[in-house]
């Protein structure tokens, strides 16, 4: 069984954190860390607690928030195209998408 922590943060809680613990809390999974700035939400996974630098990858929603897509740490697909020396591997890609529907 695995547990989710919320670390909230100084500034209104705007930007939480989130921590996933397995095995009655004992063992550490990863986070995850909302980013600033954004009109959707979008979130920062990590391996590390408090280390934005080692991602793994980011999850973003559309406006509405009803559909989630996570991605790995790959560069975006416009960064890539337009500068020669990227190949398309180097473009991020989709791991899953969840729908909300009703």
């Amino acid at each position: 069984m695995c547990n989710i922590f919320r670390e909230k943060d100084d500034t209104l809680n705007l930007f939480p954190k989130y921590h996933v613990y397995c095995n009655n809390n004992k063992r550490y999974l990863l986070s995850a860390k909302k980013c600033d700035y954004n009109l959707t939400s979008k979130y920062i996974v990590m391996t590390e607690k408090h280390v934005t630098s080692n991602f793994i990858g980011k999850i973003k929603s559309d406006f509405m928030g009803l559909e989630f897509n996570a991605y790995n740490n790959g560069k975006h697909i416009k960064y890539v195209k337009n500068q020669k020396d990227n190949k398309e591997e180097d473009a991020r890609k989709i791991y899953t998408t969840i729908k909300y529907v009703s």
